[in-house]
């Protein structure tokens, strides 16, 4: 049978329909075994949510459903619905260069190349030979938006949490719901994750056991091995594993829509940082303040590093002076010439799934790749810190565990 899983708003998105669009049972039973397809409609098509709703969290929903025996909860395959404005279906795009370029996808978003770090040996330079004339998100899987100038723009950023090589996701925190609408559980702020389908193990396990449990987070185990017990190195870029029809390396697990995947370490190459500032200056030693929005200049050659800075009070588990995320624009000064926004979501923990609000220095998006064959790290665009005074720092090529929770933000195959 076919059945939602869970999804995060409070109302029904989809509806189930046999193969003539009639509408049945909030799940699908296969009776014949010549079922291939799980056919579902939008209830509502024109605007994913009811506009009379004032509940949802932004015009994006995120779905899981999944096929499981009628006898019990393992599951055969799940799948990920992420219902958004920003048209995530391949486009024709324009000819990349090695410099920086933002091209208008779909007039919701952008899809962006970053370019090339200075100084860069030919055979690291992704943006010139891996992805030539190839484009990335602006904003991570699952998420309503990629800009982060307010409180309500970042909480709609942040999107869904992968364990690497895993194609099923894990929702931020808060309450998740059926697909009637009706709440399952809550993801608590800094607890361990559980609630509704959501469970913890804490033991290495096999692919398969994996596929069959989309809900369970795998902890770090005493063993200080990845979650997966079977040899581990390229399951978001595997050649057995490819998509069909497709010859790019892309695998059966890898979370990214048709026609993207997840990157290559190296494409945030040009943004290696670390950056000093107190809450009193910018970086040219001019006052500033912490009004109702302010952004932090830092100019380079290569792009400007700005850091967007929010003084409003306490609004759910966002603080006064709390540091949003960061930006880097082609033009230093221009708001409106941003190519790439990063906010500080968090990670979830490596040792029980908690994502906790306060500890959000740490925040990253994963790549495809391990740090090396005999590893037990996967490289990962990490940036620390989130204080308002400080030392900011961004590693273009962190390591992380297999068993961390990050986002993850994807390149055109």
């Amino acid at each position: 049978m076919a059945e939602v899983i869970w999804q995060d708003e409070p109302n029904q998105i989809i509806q189930f329909v046999n193969t003539n669009s009639l509408e049945t049972n909030n799940f699908i039973k296969f009776v014949e075994s010549d079922n291939e397809y799980v056919y579902f409609k939008l209830v509502y098509p024109e605007t994913i949510l009811p506009q009379s709703d004032t509940n949802h969290r932004s015009s994006t929903c995120n779905i899981v459903i999944g096929v499981r025996s009628v006898e019990n909860y393992d599951y055969l395959w799940s799948w990920h619905l992420w219902l958004t404005k920003y048209s995530t279906q391949p486009v024709e795009v324009l000819p990349g260069t090695d410099a920086w370029a933002l091209q208008t996808y779909n007039n919701v978003g952008h899809i962006l190349r970053y370019g090339e770090a200075a100084g860069l040996p030919e055979n690291l330079k992704m943006w010139s030979n891996r992805y030539k004339d190839k484009y990335v998100m602006d904003r991570n899987i699952g998420a309503g938006e990629s800009s982060i100038r307010n409180v309500n723009q970042y909480l709609e950023s942040i999107g869904m949490y992968y364990q690497w090589g895993r194609k099923d996701p894990f929702p931020q925190n808060g309450k998740i719901y059926n697909i009637n609408g009706t709440e399952l559980g809550e993801l608590y702020d800094g607890t361990a994750i559980s609630g509704g389908p959501f469970s913890l193990k804490m033991e290495q396990v096999p692919m398969t056991y994996a596929v069959q449990h989309p809900c369970t987070f795998f902890g770090y185990n005493e063993d200080s091995k990845p979650w997966m017990s079977s040899e581990l190195n390229d399951n978001w870029n595997n050649p057995s594993w490819y998509e069909p029809g497709k010859g790019n390396g892309k695998s059966f697990y890898d979370p990214s829509p048709p026609g993207w995947q997840v990157p290559e370490p190296g494409i945030w190459d040009i943004f290696q940082k670390n950056q000093t500032w107190d809450q009193t200056k910018d970086a040219n030693g001019n006052p500033t303040y912490f009004g109702e929005q302010d952004i932090l200049h830092f100019p380079e050659e290569e792009g400007a590093f700005s850091i967007y800075v929010t003084a409003e009070r306490s609004q759910g588990l966002i603080t006064e002076g709390d540091i949003l995320g960061f930006g880097f624009f082609r033009t230093f000064g221009s708001t409106d010439d941003c190519t790439a926004d990063y906010a500080y979501w968090g990670l979830r923990h490596v040792n029980n799934g908690a994502l906790s609000y306060g500890e959000r220095q740490n925040s990253g998006v994963w790549t495809c790749r391990k740090e090396g064959d005999s590893s037990i790290n996967c490289f990962f665009f990490q940036y620390l810190n989130r204080h308002y005074n400080g030392t900011h720092t961004i590693k273009q090529r962190g390591v992380a565990l297999t068993q961390w929770g990050i986002q993850v933000r994807s390149i055109h195959q």
